[in-house]
């Protein structure tokens, strides 16, 4: 385990983590970040023998692992606070939480409560301390969460400007101006500058008290809109309207780029956060049941009281100091709805279809706000991922291509033809004929071995005359993954 010091708002942070290097060859980074309450072993337990191509990093957040926050040893200077709270920053936001450490030592310096923006703010300050570029951010739970708001942020940043996100009157970020930030590493990785954040940060503030009656029906029916998703295998099984067909050379058998919906414009090659995974990610919030609505009442009334009574706490919180209390109940009830449709970076969304802590509910709403996104359900509760990592890297390096073949093409054994040179190459998905006499062909797997096989596509079996083979690419269905062979459909 290694540790690297930084600089945050004038407040020294100690930033545990696990550098782990499967290839020794490997040029490409992936970042992990744990959910609330867990730490870096958790993941690297999980993810360790997984993305062999890629340089691991294990972040412990603050408050969490080896990275502690709100002890004894820690400090904080409350003339940043104050020099944040500059005028010409437009917030509607509470101002920030401090509170001592412990009230029986009043030579205690305060530490700042922390919220989600704050631990994104961390990464990426650690991210260009160690100069690191995440081609990979995966983040579990709350983790998820961070790694959304470091993409928001880092792109804030990069390009100086202020984020355009337009609130509604349950979902509000509150807009920076342009040059709100000083924190700057320039494109060859320089970090001299890497500890000017003592003043200024970009800040995205969340309506913390979003409305329960009838919102979430409104939301579902603008959401999903142009989309059909198939429940039984929580997959988006496709988009609706226009296609746009691609015919392929015959010299060249180039498949078309790989776009995971066919609208989403990405463009993530000079950001410091490339792609992001999502493991059952926080965001989403729901009305309370009746039981945690009350012990919630009961606790206000206990802390009016001045009585402690912790077994009101929620489980997430018992063995908190109460610091990390206070930062629980701040980033707890957070609505990332904005934050989500806000992103521009390609986002593959993993679930457990018995997660109880995030429903795959909220999945399907992610999905359904990240316009470059995709979801897999996989079996499994919140922490569905522990024994499921291969499957997810191949799903998540797994694409998909809507095929089709014209010429003399039926009854002439096309369909054998493809499902031979599929299975060969490990690919899954279906063939058919249609009404116009062509061949429909859905292919996904790894986008080399795509190729591949659009080459075979265009010899076929010695009876065929194929004149014309057109592609694109399309939405993953689960299902084709589930199969354990290509198939023919009559």
């Amino acid at each position: 385990m290694a540790s690297r010091r930084i600089t945050y708002l004038g407040q020294s942070l100690e930033i545990a983590y696990i550098k782990h290097k499967p290839n020794a060859a490997s040029t490409s980074n992936i970042v992990f970040l744990h959910g609330w309450g867990s730490h870096k072993e958790l993941m690297l337990q999980a993810f360790g023998g997984s993305f062999a191509d890629y340089t691991h990093y294990y972040i412990d957040l603050p408050g969490f692992g080896a990275s502690s926050y709100g002890e004894l040893e820690s400090t904080f200077d409350t003339s940043a606070v104050r020099g944040q709270m500059d005028s010409s920053l437009s917030r509607k936001a509470e101002s920030p939480k401090v509170q001592k450490v412990d009230s029986s030592m009043p030579d205690t310096q305060a530490v700042r409560i922390l919220d989600t923006n704050d631990y994104a703010h961390i990464v990426l300050a650690f991210l260009r301390a160690l100069r690191v570029r995440a081609d990979i951010i995966v983040g579990h739970s709350f983790g998820g969460k961070v790694a959304v708001l470091c993409a928001a942020i880092e792109k804030v940043d990069s390009r100086n400007e202020a984020m355009d996100c337009h609130a509604t009157a349950t979902q509000c970020l509150a807009m920076t101006e342009k040059n709100a930030v000083s924190e700057k590493v320039d494109s060859r990785g320089n970090a001299e500058n890497v500890e000017k954040t003592q003043n200024e940060k970009v800040e995205v503030v969340f309506d913390k008290t979003p409305q329960n009656t009838g919102a979430k029906n409104v939301f579902n029916k603008q959401a999903t809109s142009g989309r059909i998703f198939d429940e039984k295998v929580g997959l988006c099984s496709g988009e609706q309207g226009d296609k746009t067909w691609v015919s392929i050379d015959a010299a060249s058998h180039k498949l078309p780029a790989f776009s995971q919906k066919a609208n989403a414009k990405t463009n993530n090659e000079d950001s410091s956060i490339g792609d992001i995974i999502l493991l059952s990610s926080a965001g989403i919030i729901y009305p309370k049941p009746l039981k945690v609505r009350v012990k919630i009442a009961c606790a206000k009334i206990a802390k009016a009281l001045h009585l402690r009574l912790p077994f009101l706490r929620a489980n997430d919180a018992k063995t908190l100091n109460p610091t990390m209390y206070e930062i629980f109940k701040r980033v707890v009830d957070e609505d990332f709805s904005p934050i989500f449709a806000a992103c521009r970076h390609n986002v593959s969304i993993f679930w457990g279809r018995d997660d109880k802590a995030t429903p795959l509910e909220s999945g399907q709403q992610i999905h359904a706000l990240i316009p470059s996104s995709r979801l897999f359900a996989l079996e499994g509760d919140h922490y569905f991922f522990i024994n499921q990592t291969a499957r997810i890297e191949s799903m998540y390096h797994t694409k998909a291509w809507h095929i089709r073949v014209f010429g003399k093409v039926q009854g002439v054994g096309y369909r054998k033809f493809a499902k031979a040179k599929a299975d060969e190459l490990g690919l899954q998905g279906s063939a058919q004929n249609l009404l116009d006499g062509s061949v429909e062909i859905f292919a996904c797997g790894d986008e080399s071995v795509a190729a591949r096989f659009l080459q075979a596509l265009w010899v076929g079996p010695s009876r065929a005359q194929v004149q014309e083979v057109q592609s694109q690419p399309c939405a993953l269905k689960q299902e084709w993954l589930d199969r354990s062979a290509f198939e023919i459909l009559t």
